[in-house]
């Protein structure tokens, strides 16, 4: 991500905290209708992140930015997006505002490059999440196994689809409503 774009991500997040009132900021961040955006990294993209609080105990996530990969040099960027439905359990700990919590759920992702190149996933999703309530902020670590389908030009090797067991990704998301 250029340094144009974070610092461009960094001024709508500091905007967007002085714009809530003191009292809109004292409300949990896991409710129906809450809306985060941040930073998220892993997966197929690295770039923006959003989160939305569709109940108590469902919300949809996603990013959008470029894939890294081994093959960037040869293949260029390629701008990927993904998203995932997820069930919002209850925190496992909560103290002094902060609660530590956890959600499962199934996602999926899609990357274009130049020339054609493209890469899809499907894949489960467990995660534990650290609910800053008075700030409003989140931070969340997840584990995201699945299958990968990519033409064979992406990577440099033959396989089409394969298993991905090691495929993590965090996010820090500030939440504006």
């Amino acid at each position: 991500m250029s340094t144009r774009a974070l610092s461009s991500l960094a001024l709508i997040l500091a905007v967007s905290s002085f714009a809530l009132d003191a009292s809109a900021q004292r409300r949990p961040i896991d409710r129906e209708g809450r809306f985060g955006v941040g930073l998220g990294i892993g997966s197929l993209p690295y770039g923006a992140s959003w989160k939305y609080y569709m109940r108590d105990d469902q919300s949809i996530e996603g990013k959008i930015g470029p894939h890294l990969t081994d093959s960037t040099a040869r293949d260029g960027v390629i701008m990927a997006l993904d998203s995932a439905y997820l069930f919002e359990m209850p925190p496992l700990i909560s103290a002094n505002g902060i609660d530590l919590s956890w959600n499962v759920g199934a996602g999926m992702g899609f990357g274009v490059g130049r020339g054609g190149s493209f890469v899809f996933d499907a894949s489960a999703v467990g995660g534990l999440v650290f609910l800053f309530h008075d700030l409003p902020m989140d931070f969340a670590v997840e584990y995201r196994p699945g299958l990968r389908f990519k033409d064979r030009q992406l990577y440099g090797t033959g396989t089409n689809l394969y298993f991905a067991y090691s495929r993590f990704g965090i996010h820090l998301r500030y939440y504006v409503r």
